[in-house]
């Protein structure tokens, strides 16, 4: 089976939001997405490819905000909601494995 994941990644890639602030996105995005399997927050230590170019929008970053098999895409408006929480603007990024 494959999967559809909405990552959402600030656009400094080594951008990593204060630790109180990365919950409050994850549980409001579970509410905008409830069919989604999982929403999930991915902190890495090191970054790299970010330089490349992609037919499709791709990005890499420290920090990650995952929504798996959403049934739908996340407005503009949340998006923004979700950027002044995280006090980083982000991007929106669709994988499909």
């Amino acid at each position: 089976m494959s999967d559809n994941v909405l990552k959402l990644i600030p656009v400094d890639p080594l951008y990593v939001p204060e630790a109180s602030a990365q919950l409050e996105p994850t549980r409001l995005l579970a509410l905008l997405v409830p069919e989604a399997e999982d929403v999930i927050v991915t902190v890495t230590d090191q970054v790299r490819f970010n330089e490349l170019r992609y037919v499709w929008p791709a990005g890499f970053a420290r920090f990650v905000l995952e929504v798996r098999n959403p049934d739908g895409d996340i407005s503009d408006n949340y998006l923004f909601l979700i950027s002044r929480i995280l006090k980083c603007e982000i991007w929106k990024i669709w994988a499909h494995y």
